[in-house]
Protein backbone atom coordinates (compact mmCIF):
# COMPACT_ATOMS: atom_id res chain seq x y z
CA UNK A 1 0.00 0.00 0.00
CA UNK A 2 1.11 3.58 -0.97
CA UNK A 3 -0.37 5.96 1.67
CA UNK A 4 -0.76 9.64 0.18
CA UNK A 5 -3.75 11.05 2.20
CA UNK A 6 -1.18 12.52 5.57
CA UNK A 7 -3.65 15.56 5.37
CA UNK A 8 -6.46 13.18 6.64
CA UNK A 9 -4.10 11.61 9.33
CA UNK A 10 -0.99 10.37 10.13
CA UNK A 11 1.11 6.86 10.48
CA UNK A 12 2.09 7.33 14.44
CA UNK A 13 5.96 7.72 14.18
CA UNK A 14 8.00 4.37 15.21
CA UNK A 15 8.92 6.12 18.58
CA UNK A 16 5.90 8.17 19.95
CA UNK A 17 3.42 4.25 19.43
CA UNK A 18 6.65 2.78 21.41
CA UNK A 19 5.75 5.96 24.37
CA UNK A 20 2.33 5.03 24.14
CA UNK A 21 3.18 1.21 25.10
CA UNK A 22 4.83 2.85 28.37
CA UNK A 23 2.51 5.39 28.80
CA UNK A 24 -0.55 3.31 29.01
CA UNK A 25 1.11 0.75 30.72
CA UNK A 26 3.12 2.62 33.46
CA UNK A 27 1.05 6.02 33.95
CA UNK A 28 -2.31 4.77 34.11
CA UNK A 29 -2.95 6.92 37.39
CA UNK A 30 -5.69 9.62 38.07
CA UNK A 31 -3.48 12.89 37.64
CA UNK A 32 -5.86 14.56 40.09
CA UNK A 33 -5.52 12.65 42.58
CA UNK A 34 -2.86 13.72 45.78
CA UNK A 35 -0.94 10.47 46.22
CA UNK A 36 2.70 10.66 44.46
CA UNK A 37 1.68 8.68 41.21
CA UNK A 38 -1.01 10.69 40.78
CA UNK A 39 1.41 13.68 40.99
CA UNK A 40 3.98 11.82 38.83
CA UNK A 41 1.42 11.60 35.80
CA UNK A 42 0.32 15.21 36.54
CA UNK A 43 4.23 16.10 35.39
CA UNK A 44 4.36 13.98 32.73
CA UNK A 45 0.85 15.69 31.23
CA UNK A 46 2.63 18.90 32.22
CA UNK A 47 5.79 18.04 30.21
CA UNK A 48 3.90 17.16 27.73
CA UNK A 49 2.54 20.53 27.82
CA UNK A 50 6.11 22.29 27.32
CA UNK A 51 6.92 19.89 24.70
CA UNK A 52 3.73 21.48 22.26
CA UNK A 53 4.03 24.96 23.79
CA UNK A 54 7.86 24.93 22.72
CA UNK A 55 6.53 23.89 19.22
CA UNK A 56 4.16 26.61 18.60
CA UNK A 57 6.42 29.11 20.83
CA UNK A 58 3.48 29.55 23.62
CA UNK A 59 5.10 31.17 26.96
CA UNK A 60 3.81 29.05 29.67
CA UNK A 61 5.63 31.12 32.14
CA UNK A 62 3.80 34.17 30.72
CA UNK A 63 0.26 32.52 31.20
CA UNK A 64 -0.50 31.43 27.94
CA UNK A 65 -2.28 27.99 28.34
CA UNK A 66 -2.04 24.80 26.37
CA UNK A 67 -5.89 23.35 26.95
CA UNK A 68 -5.29 19.56 25.87
CA UNK A 69 -8.83 18.24 23.86
CA UNK A 70 -10.14 15.15 22.40
CA UNK A 71 -9.26 16.77 18.62
CA UNK A 72 -8.92 20.11 16.64
CA UNK A 73 -13.56 20.09 16.04
CA UNK A 74 -13.51 20.13 20.10
CA UNK A 75 -10.95 22.89 20.18
CA UNK A 76 -12.77 25.12 17.48
CA UNK A 77 -16.34 23.87 19.01
CA UNK A 78 -14.58 25.62 22.25
CA UNK A 79 -13.63 28.91 20.45
CA UNK A 80 -16.82 29.39 19.25
CA UNK A 81 -19.23 28.82 21.77
CA UNK A 82 -16.89 30.10 24.83
CA UNK A 83 -16.00 33.88 22.85
CA UNK A 84 -20.15 33.96 22.27
CA UNK A 85 -20.78 33.53 25.72
CA UNK A 86 -17.87 35.58 27.07
CA UNK A 87 -18.77 38.56 24.50
CA UNK A 88 -22.46 38.31 24.80
CA UNK A 89 -23.16 41.67 23.74
CA UNK A 90 -20.58 41.03 20.74
CA UNK A 91 -22.91 38.95 17.81
CA UNK A 92 -20.51 39.07 14.59
CA UNK A 93 -18.20 36.20 13.68
CA UNK A 94 -15.75 36.55 10.61
CA UNK A 95 -14.58 33.44 8.80
CA UNK A 96 -13.21 32.29 5.27
CA UNK A 97 -15.07 30.81 3.29
CA UNK A 98 -13.26 28.05 2.63
CA UNK A 99 -12.70 26.67 6.94
CA UNK A 100 -12.70 23.17 8.24
CA UNK A 101 -16.56 21.84 8.64
CA UNK A 102 -15.87 22.55 12.33
CA UNK A 103 -15.55 26.08 12.14
CA UNK A 104 -17.96 26.18 9.23
CA UNK A 105 -20.56 24.65 10.98
CA UNK A 106 -19.87 26.34 14.20
CA UNK A 107 -20.17 29.32 12.77
CA UNK A 108 -23.45 27.74 11.19
CA UNK A 109 -25.17 27.37 14.52
CA UNK A 110 -23.93 30.76 15.92
CA UNK A 111 -26.15 32.15 12.96
CA UNK A 112 -28.89 30.07 13.67
CA UNK A 113 -29.03 31.35 16.85
CA UNK A 114 -29.18 34.82 15.79
CA UNK A 115 -25.45 35.93 15.19
CA UNK A 116 -24.84 37.49 12.43
CA UNK A 117 -21.87 35.58 10.33
CA UNK A 118 -19.61 36.88 7.44
CA UNK A 119 -18.25 34.52 5.06
CA UNK A 120 -14.64 36.09 3.73
CA UNK A 121 -14.22 34.77 -0.07
CA UNK A 122 -11.27 33.75 -1.86
CA UNK A 123 -9.69 33.29 -5.80
CA UNK A 124 -9.32 31.05 -7.71
CA UNK A 125 -6.05 30.17 -6.01
CA UNK A 126 -7.69 29.83 -2.88
CA UNK A 127 -6.40 33.42 -1.88
CA UNK A 128 -8.46 35.03 0.83
CA UNK A 129 -9.52 38.60 -0.02
CA UNK A 130 -8.02 40.62 2.96
CA UNK A 131 -9.68 43.90 1.82
CA UNK A 132 -13.39 41.75 1.99
CA UNK A 133 -11.94 40.47 5.20
CA UNK A 134 -11.30 44.05 6.58
CA UNK A 135 -14.31 46.05 5.60
CA UNK A 136 -16.32 43.26 6.91
CA UNK A 137 -15.38 43.90 11.01
CA UNK A 138 -17.49 46.24 13.04
CA UNK A 139 -17.82 47.11 16.51
CA UNK A 140 -19.75 44.52 16.81
CA UNK A 141 -17.44 41.77 15.93
CA UNK A 142 -16.45 38.91 19.00
CA UNK A 143 -14.34 36.62 16.54
CA UNK A 144 -12.26 36.45 13.31
CA UNK A 145 -11.32 33.05 12.51
CA UNK A 146 -9.41 32.83 9.33
CA UNK A 147 -7.14 29.09 9.08
CA UNK A 148 -3.78 28.95 8.66
CA UNK A 149 -3.20 26.32 5.98
CA UNK A 150 -6.07 25.08 4.03
CA UNK A 151 -6.80 21.00 4.40
CA UNK A 152 -7.87 20.74 0.55
CA UNK A 153 -5.22 22.50 -1.15
CA UNK A 154 -2.38 23.23 1.20
CA UNK A 155 -2.97 27.51 0.87
CA UNK A 156 -0.98 29.26 3.53
CA UNK A 157 -3.19 32.24 5.11
CA UNK A 158 -1.06 35.51 5.89
CA UNK A 159 -2.10 35.26 9.29
CA UNK A 160 0.57 37.15 10.88
CA UNK A 161 -0.38 40.57 8.53
CA UNK A 162 -4.15 39.70 8.89
CA UNK A 163 -4.01 39.85 13.20
CA UNK A 164 -1.46 42.12 13.12
CA UNK A 165 -3.66 45.04 11.31
CA UNK A 166 -7.17 43.89 13.11
CA UNK A 167 -5.74 44.65 16.32
CA UNK A 168 -4.72 47.86 15.87
CA UNK A 169 -7.94 49.10 14.51
CA UNK A 170 -10.10 46.63 16.51
CA UNK A 171 -7.51 45.24 20.00
CA UNK A 172 -10.97 43.96 21.42
CA UNK A 173 -11.89 41.29 18.45
CA UNK A 174 -10.26 37.83 19.28
CA UNK A 175 -8.56 36.10 16.85
CA UNK A 176 -8.70 32.35 16.11
CA UNK A 177 -6.69 30.38 13.41
CA UNK A 178 -6.68 26.73 12.91
CA UNK A 179 -3.15 25.59 12.61
CA UNK A 180 -4.19 21.82 11.82
CA UNK A 181 -2.80 21.81 8.51
CA UNK A 182 0.11 23.86 9.27
CA UNK A 183 2.16 22.23 12.12
CA UNK A 184 4.65 20.05 11.66
CA UNK A 185 4.85 21.45 7.46
CA UNK A 186 5.93 25.14 8.74
CA UNK A 187 7.42 26.99 11.63
CA UNK A 188 4.21 28.14 13.58
CA UNK A 189 4.92 30.98 15.69
CA UNK A 190 1.59 32.55 17.85
CA UNK A 191 3.98 35.21 18.94
CA UNK A 192 4.58 36.25 15.77
CA UNK A 193 1.34 35.38 14.29
CA UNK A 194 -0.08 37.03 17.51
CA UNK A 195 -3.73 35.42 17.29
CA UNK A 196 -5.73 34.56 20.60
CA UNK A 197 -6.38 31.34 19.69
CA UNK A 198 -4.33 28.45 17.70
CA UNK A 199 -6.03 24.94 17.17
CA UNK A 200 -3.88 21.89 16.87
CA UNK A 201 -4.71 17.79 16.21
CA UNK A 202 -1.86 15.64 17.60
CA UNK A 203 -2.86 12.79 14.83
CA UNK A 204 -2.09 15.03 11.45
CA UNK A 205 1.70 15.21 13.12
CA UNK A 206 2.12 11.44 13.61
CA UNK A 207 0.48 11.51 17.24
CA UNK A 208 -2.73 9.14 18.03
CA UNK A 209 -5.81 9.82 17.18
CA UNK A 210 -8.27 11.32 20.08
CA UNK A 211 -5.91 13.91 21.87
CA UNK A 212 -5.59 17.83 20.05
CA UNK A 213 -5.05 21.30 22.35
CA UNK A 214 -5.89 24.73 22.26
CA UNK A 215 -3.79 27.53 22.64
CA UNK A 216 -5.31 30.39 24.90
CA UNK A 217 -3.10 33.65 24.46
CA UNK A 218 -2.63 34.82 28.61
CA UNK A 219 -4.41 38.02 26.91
CA UNK A 220 -8.03 36.26 27.03
CA UNK A 221 -10.07 35.42 29.68
CA UNK A 222 -13.21 33.52 28.35
CA UNK A 223 -15.66 30.86 30.01
CA UNK A 224 -15.67 27.18 29.70
CA UNK A 225 -16.98 24.91 26.69
CA UNK A 226 -16.93 21.61 29.03
CA UNK A 227 -17.95 22.44 32.65
CA UNK A 228 -18.16 20.01 36.03
CA UNK A 229 -14.49 19.60 36.76
CA UNK A 230 -11.28 21.23 37.36
CA UNK A 231 -8.70 19.84 35.00
CA UNK A 232 -6.82 21.96 32.34
CA UNK A 233 -6.73 24.78 34.63
CA UNK A 234 -10.57 25.23 34.83
CA UNK A 235 -11.09 25.21 31.20
CA UNK A 236 -11.85 21.80 30.22
CA UNK A 237 -13.28 19.29 32.67
CA UNK A 238 -12.78 15.65 32.66
CA UNK A 239 -10.39 12.98 33.27
CA UNK A 240 -7.52 13.70 31.08
CA UNK A 241 -6.62 10.97 28.06
CA UNK A 242 -3.02 10.64 29.81
CA UNK A 243 -0.90 8.57 27.48
CA UNK A 244 -2.13 10.19 24.26
CA UNK A 245 -1.22 13.51 25.87
CA UNK A 246 2.01 12.16 27.34
CA UNK A 247 3.00 11.14 23.28
CA UNK A 248 1.66 14.12 21.99
CA UNK A 249 3.94 15.77 23.84
CA UNK A 250 6.66 12.88 22.02
CA UNK A 251 4.98 14.00 18.36
CA UNK A 252 5.68 17.09 18.69
CA UNK A 253 8.99 17.06 19.68
CA UNK A 254 9.41 14.62 16.52
CA UNK A 255 8.07 17.54 14.27
CA UNK A 256 9.99 20.01 15.94
CA UNK A 257 13.54 17.88 14.91
CA UNK A 258 11.94 17.08 11.14
CA UNK A 259 11.58 21.06 10.69
CA UNK A 260 14.84 21.19 11.72
CA UNK A 261 16.75 18.19 9.94
CA UNK A 262 15.18 19.28 6.69
CA UNK A 263 12.62 16.51 6.13
CA UNK A 264 9.87 19.17 5.23
CA UNK A 265 12.45 20.00 2.14
CA UNK A 266 12.25 16.53 1.07
CA UNK A 267 8.75 16.42 1.36
CA UNK A 268 8.40 19.61 -0.52
CA UNK A 269 10.48 18.26 -3.34
CA UNK A 270 8.15 14.74 -3.56
CA UNK A 271 5.10 17.57 -4.18
CA UNK A 272 7.44 19.44 -7.25
CA UNK A 273 8.02 16.15 -8.82
CA UNK A 274 4.76 14.54 -9.03
CA UNK A 275 3.58 18.19 -10.15
CA UNK A 276 6.46 18.16 -13.02
CA UNK A 277 5.73 14.71 -13.72
CA UNK A 278 1.96 15.31 -13.81
CA UNK A 279 2.26 18.36 -15.77
CA UNK A 280 3.96 16.83 -18.31
CA UNK A 281 2.00 13.97 -19.23
CA UNK A 282 -1.91 15.21 -18.85
CA UNK A 283 -2.63 18.20 -20.47
CA UNK A 284 -5.90 19.09 -19.54
CA UNK A 285 -5.25 19.68 -15.28
CA UNK A 286 -5.79 22.21 -12.96
CA UNK A 287 -3.50 22.27 -9.52
CA UNK A 288 -4.99 24.35 -7.26
CA UNK A 289 -3.16 27.30 -5.01
CA UNK A 290 0.05 26.46 -7.35
CA UNK A 291 0.23 30.43 -7.69
CA UNK A 292 -0.05 30.59 -3.78
CA UNK A 293 2.17 30.01 -0.98
CA UNK A 294 1.61 26.30 0.26
CA UNK A 295 2.48 23.77 2.70
CA UNK A 296 5.44 21.28 1.64
CA UNK A 297 3.35 18.54 1.41
CA UNK A 298 -0.48 19.04 -0.39
CA UNK A 299 -1.44 18.59 -4.36
CA UNK A 300 -4.55 19.28 -5.19
CA UNK A 301 -5.28 18.33 -8.83
CA UNK A 302 -8.07 17.93 -11.33
CA UNK A 303 -8.53 16.03 -14.02
CA UNK A 304 -10.33 17.17 -16.65
CA UNK A 305 -13.66 15.69 -17.21
CA UNK A 306 -13.24 13.21 -13.70
CA UNK A 307 -15.05 13.17 -10.88
CA UNK A 308 -12.75 13.33 -7.71
CA UNK A 309 -14.42 10.22 -5.66
CA UNK A 310 -13.64 7.71 -8.92
CA UNK A 311 -10.31 8.69 -9.00
CA UNK A 312 -9.91 7.82 -5.71
CA UNK A 313 -11.51 4.53 -6.02
CA UNK A 314 -9.89 3.18 -9.24
CA UNK A 315 -6.45 4.65 -7.50
CA UNK A 316 -7.85 2.34 -3.84
CA UNK A 317 -7.87 -0.47 -6.42
CA UNK A 318 -4.03 -0.50 -6.66
CA UNK A 319 -3.29 0.02 -3.20
CA UNK A 320 -2.78 3.88 -3.65
CA UNK A 321 -4.72 6.11 -1.08
CA UNK A 322 -5.52 9.68 -1.88
CA UNK A 323 -8.63 11.95 -1.26
CA UNK A 324 -11.03 13.95 -3.01
CA UNK A 325 -11.20 16.52 -0.64
CA UNK A 326 -11.56 16.89 3.72
CA UNK A 327 -11.89 13.37 5.45
CA UNK A 328 -14.58 15.14 7.71
CA UNK A 329 -16.55 16.14 4.44
CA UNK A 330 -15.65 13.59 1.94
CA UNK A 331 -18.77 10.81 2.57
CA UNK A 332 -21.34 13.81 1.62
CA UNK A 333 -21.91 12.88 -1.83
CA UNK A 334 -21.11 16.92 -2.90
CA UNK A 335 -18.61 18.67 -4.59
CA UNK A 336 -15.63 20.13 -2.14
CA UNK A 337 -16.60 23.21 -1.03
CA UNK A 338 -13.57 24.72 -1.16
CA UNK A 339 -13.27 24.43 -4.75
CA UNK A 340 -17.22 25.77 -5.00
CA UNK A 341 -15.79 29.02 -2.90
CA UNK A 342 -12.97 29.50 -5.30
CA UNK A 343 -14.86 29.06 -8.22
CA UNK A 344 -13.52 26.58 -9.91
CA UNK A 345 -14.52 25.87 -13.94
CA UNK A 346 -17.30 23.41 -14.14
CA UNK A 347 -14.85 21.13 -16.03
CA UNK A 348 -12.33 21.10 -13.09
CA UNK A 349 -15.19 21.36 -10.21
CA UNK A 350 -13.92 18.06 -8.58
CA UNK A 351 -10.17 16.82 -7.86
CA UNK A 352 -8.30 14.47 -5.84
CA UNK A 353 -5.51 15.60 -3.07
CA UNK A 354 -2.35 14.04 -2.71
CA UNK A 355 -0.65 14.70 0.71
CA UNK A 356 2.57 13.46 1.45
CA UNK A 357 4.41 12.23 4.45
CA UNK A 358 7.97 12.02 5.93
CA UNK A 359 7.76 8.41 5.04
CA UNK A 360 6.86 8.87 1.67
CA UNK A 361 9.99 8.03 -1.38
CA UNK A 362 10.18 9.12 -4.68
CA UNK A 363 9.26 5.58 -5.62
CA UNK A 364 6.21 6.67 -4.47
CA UNK A 365 5.37 9.36 -6.70
CA UNK A 366 6.32 7.52 -10.02
CA UNK A 367 3.83 4.86 -8.69
CA UNK A 368 0.92 7.12 -8.39
CA UNK A 369 2.04 8.77 -11.64
CA UNK A 370 1.93 5.21 -13.34
CA UNK A 371 -1.12 4.26 -11.85
CA UNK A 372 -2.84 7.81 -13.12
CA UNK A 373 -1.17 7.02 -16.75
CA UNK A 374 -2.98 3.93 -17.02
CA UNK A 375 -6.39 5.02 -15.31
CA UNK A 376 -6.68 8.10 -17.51
CA UNK A 377 -4.93 7.89 -21.06
CA UNK A 378 -6.00 4.02 -21.39
CA UNK A 379 -9.73 3.81 -20.44
CA UNK A 380 -11.96 5.50 -23.04
CA UNK A 381 -14.90 6.66 -21.36
CA UNK A 382 -14.56 9.75 -18.44
CA UNK A 383 -14.98 8.25 -15.29
CA UNK A 384 -18.34 10.88 -14.21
Amino acid sequence: MIYLDNNATTKIAQRVYYKQCEALHKYYGNPSSLYPFGTLVREKINEAREKVARLINANLVSKDKIIFTSCATESNNTVFSSVLLGKKNKRRVVISSVEHPSVMESAARLESQGCTVIRVPVNLDGVLDEQYLYSAITDDTALVSIMLANNETGVIFPIQRITSKIKKIWPEVFVHTDAVQAIGKINVDVKALGVDFLTISGHKFCAPKGVGALFISSNVNIPPFIIGGHQESNMRAGTENTASIIVMGDAAQFAMENLENGVTDKVCKLRDLLEAQISSIFSDIMIFGKAAPRVCNTSNISFKGWVGEKLVLKLAAKEICVSSGSACSSNSKTLSYVLEAMNAPADYASSIRISFGYENTENDILSIVEALKFIILNQNVYAN
